[in-house]
């Protein structure tokens, strides 16, 4: 019988954006190491958001504090999910399920 795969959301990871000196990162949070300059965090369902829009967005996304309270908008270069470790973590701000809802539904570009 074949096992069913546990979705990110039901481990109930934390849905964060992450800026680092790598770019700027969607995912669940699994693990944070260092501090307070740099961290080192491990991310599930990762995706590397490349260049940003508002477009169909209740107000602009202009900081990464933005895509955390609000998402990214129609046209919005990003990625495919991956798992992944960064080293180089300068902010980590803890995303909204609206913004979440909002980069889950992106197509990678």
């Amino acid at each position: 019988m074949a096992t069913k795969k546990k979705s990110v959301k039901a481990t109930n990871l934390k849905p964060v954006v992450v800026r680092a000196y790598s770019g700027v990162f969607f995912g669940y949070l699994k693990s944070k190491r260092g501090g307070p300059e740099t961290f080192a965090v491990e991310l599930l369902n990762a995706r590397h958001i490349w260049n940003w829009q508002s477009t169909g967005l209740p107000r602009k996304a202009l900081t990464v504090e933005d895509l955390a309270l609000v998402g990214a908008g129609v046209g919005t270069k990003i990625s495919g999910a991956v798992s992944l470790s960064l080293a180089d973590a300068k902010v980590i701000v803890e995303a909204t399920e609206e913004s979440a809802a909002r980069f889950e539904a992106l197509p990678c570009l």
